[in-house]
């Protein structure tokens, strides 16, 4: 993922074409794909949910649905998570990974921490000393 905006802005155009077509032809879009940027092993996916505010940011992550999602995530066995977020910029959000009952709030620090630890691809392992378990 670029570290800079490219856009700041959400084009809707294939998003409408495709809920144009026959409602047997299902589709979703998944939100994020953590991936390894020095060898490109794929770590987790997520989808994302956003809240007004932080007061049913669990209650928000528990109800996100995810099932296609999970499906993808256990074909490539890789976990998957679901995060609700409140804030501009992001404030607090709330994670879960999907077939768990468990739900962490985080604070922006805490979610890359978090997110950071999930790096544990084989490649880093062995070149690359271990670095991102410490973290």
């Amino acid at each position: 993922m670029p570290l800079e905006e490219i856009t700041g802005t959400r084009d809707l155009t294939f998003s409408r074409w495709h809920r144009s077509l026959p409602a047997d032809c299902s589709w979703i879009d998944i939100d994020c794909c953590h991936y390894c940027q020095y060898c490109n092993s794929l770590l987790a996916l997520f989808e994302l949910v956003r809240c007004p505010d932080e007061t049913d940011l669990a209650e928000s992550c528990r109800r996100k649905i995810a099932a296609i999602t999970e499906r993808v995530g256990r074909r490539l066995e890789i976990p998957v998570f679901k995060i609700a977020y409140t804030g501009e910029p992001l404030q607090a959000a709330a994670v879960m990974r999907v077939n768990e009952s468990k739900v962490l709030v985080m604070q922006p620090s805490e979610l890359a921490r978090f997110i950071n630890q999930l790096h544990d691809c084989e490649f880093c392992r062995r070149h690359r000393g271990g670095r991102f378990k410490d973290q």
